[in-house]
């Protein structure tokens, strides 16, 4: 059976323009949504939520290299995924599990106007 049988167009149907002649645009995401500072132990620690993953980035604010890793979501809730340049700060005095938990409370709380700095 073809489309003409079926009174469809033949080719494709054209997409609706707007008024300056492209498609249609949704609301536009930010790919990489700030979070926010937090300070463990005396070093303030940046976070950046990644929208189309869903993971956050935890990275040293003044300490090369920056990033510490990497917090995902999976079946079993958060997980931190360590670079390992830094396994061994992390180690100390469950710094791991501290960052972890702030990154958490600050992807909840990312509605909230304002930077902000928090101590854990």
């Amino acid at each position: 059976m073809t489309a003409r049988q079926h009174r469809l167009p033949a080719g494709p149907t054209p997409a609706t323009l707007t008024s300056r002649g492209g498609r249609p645009e949704s609301e536009p995401r930010a790919a990489a949504v700030p979070l926010g500072s937090v300070e463990v132990d005396g070093r303030r620690i940046e976070l950046v939520w990644l929208t189309l993953t869903d993971s956050v980035l935890v990275d040293f604010a003044d300490i090369e290299p920056k990033r510490i890793g990497t917090i995902v979501t999976g079946p079993y809730g958060p997980r931190f995924i360590a670079q390992p340049g830094h396994l061994d700060w992390l180690a100390y005095e469950e710094r791991e599990n501290r960052v972890l938990r702030a990154a958490v409370l600050c992807r909840a709380e990312r509605t909230l106007p304002g930077p902000r700095l928090r101590t854990y």
